[in-house]
Formats: C-alpha cells, sequence, structure tokens
C-alpha cells in the first residue's frame, strides 16, 4: 500500500497564482487586498465562477488572473456562451441531473477552463467523470476541488470515495474520508452517513479490523434500522469478538 501523496496545487492557465483568503471576505475586499484595485474583483470572481459580491471563507484557495485580466475566446462548440463559465457549468449540471453524465462532460471541462478556480465546476467534472467509468480522470479533477476548498467536507468525501474505487490508493482514500468526516462534527451533512459507511467498509478491506469495528459501531449509533443499518450491525457482529 503506498503512502498517501500530497495534494498537488491545480494546474493553472499561464500568469495565474493561487492565493490562500486569511478570513472571510468578499471579492471586492479580496481584489483591493491581492491587487490594490477593487475593479479587479470581477476578473478575479469569473476565474472562480463567483460574482464580485460573492463571499470567499478563510482557507479558500483562489485564482488569481494577471492583473489586466484574462480574456478566452469561445471554444468549438458555439452553442456554450463564450466566456460565461457559469452558464456552462448550469448547462453541464441539468445534464447530469438529467442522467446524461456523457452529454454534461464537455460543459463542465469547458466550465473549468473559463474558470479554473471553479470547485464546483471541477467537483461536478469528477462526478461525471465517475459515472462514465474514467476513475483517474475523477480523482483528478476532484483532487483539484478537495485543494481549492480545503474546508468543504463533500469534496473530501467524493475524492474518498473515489480513490476507495482503486485499491492502491486506500491510504488517501482512508484520509479523505476521515477528513470529511472530521470536518462534520456535528453529524448535519448529507453525506455523513455515507461517508461513515465507505470508511468502514475501506478499513475492513485493508484489515484493520479494529478500526473497521469502531467506525461500524459509529455507523450503528446514528443509522440502526435503514438497510444499510442492518448491513453494518452484520459486519460489525462478524468483527466482534
Amino acid at each position: 500500500m503506498r503512502a498517501a501523496p500530497p495534494r498537488p496545487p491545480i494546474v493553472l492557465p499561464e500568469g495565474f497564482e493561487t492565493h490562500e483568503a486569511a478570513r472571510a471576505m468578499s471579492y471586492r475586499e479580496l481584489a483591493l487586498e491581492t491587487r490594490g484595485d477593487p475593479l479587479a474583483a470581477e476578473a478575479i470572481a469569473r476565474a472562480n465562477g463567483a460574482w464580485p459580491d460573492s463571499i470567499v471563507e478563510g482557507g479558500d484557495r483562489i485564482a488569481l488572473p494577471p492583473p489586466a485580466g484574462v480574456t478566452e475566446e469561445g471554444g468549438a462548440d458555439d452553442d456554450m456562451a463564450e466566456g460565461d463559465a457559469l452558464l456552462a457549468h448550469a448547462r453541464g449540471v441539468f445534464l447530469a441531473e438529467e442522467g446524461r453524465p456523457a452529454e454534461a462532460l464537455p460543459f463542465f471541462t469547458r466550465a473549468v477552463e473559463l474558470a479554473p478556480g471553479m470547485p464546483e465546476a471541477r467537483y461536478n467534472l469528477g462526478i461525471a467523470r465517475l459515472r462514465v467509468g474514467d476513475e483517474a480522470g475523477a480523482v483528478e479533477a476532484l483532487r483539484a476541488a478537495a485543494w481549492l476548498r480545503p474546508g468543504r467536507g463533500l469534496y473530501h468525501f467524493a475524492l474518498g470515495a473515489a480513490l476507495a474505487r482503486r485499491a492502491e490508493d486506500g491510504a488517501e482514500a482512508r484520509e479523505e474520508l476521515s477528513r470529511a468526516l472530521a470536518l462534520d462534527p456535528q453529524r448535519r451533512e448529507p453525506y455523513h452517513l455515507e461517508a461513515r459507511y465507505a470508511l468502514a467498509r475501506l478499513l475492513e478491506e485493508m484489515g484493520d479490523r479494529e478500526g473497521a469495528r469502531r467506525e461500524w459501531q459509529a455507523y450503528v449509533a446514528e443509522d440502526s434500522l435503514s438497510a444499510w443499518g442492518v448491513e453494518a450491525r452484520r459486519r460489525l457482529s462478524e468483527l466482534s469478538p
């Protein structure tokens, strides 16, 4: 089992750089802090698939375009609005929700090209790739989303679940699933039980019986009656001395 690799920075277009927000602020405040010019907020927000008045949280990693801003020419598909990452992303979400991930892929890809710092586009690109069987591509996109938003548990859960499909990535999958759970101490996020279940199964597959038993116990304490809860109780019984 290989050790979990360090999470690499995302690949940004030439001239871009990343900035880690020290506190919660709007893109206008961020533009003033990083460029000395609040008018740069529109270009910075656009590169991150957001609006100038949107709020970034402390710890978020933001893609900064060159000081003069960047211009993008429309892609080969004229059906996509030139330079509009939000529209491309919205069309991708619509197709994905209709059960058409293969058709959604070019829209998510275009959104990432136009707004390289947009974590939602990278996340949805990863999910769409996973649904069409491109596990390596899914991991790449989800790892970028989690790197951009280290405090977003959903992204770490999705990355961990994708990694858990590949035996050689078990250590990193365990790290990501554990981080997703740690980011939801109140157990309020919709992904929480799925992450707990996935982590318990992963630990069992990795031969960590004690760790798996601990996670199954935690799962059963939260859900013992659903179909997953019944299966969790069965697995816990098999692992108990």
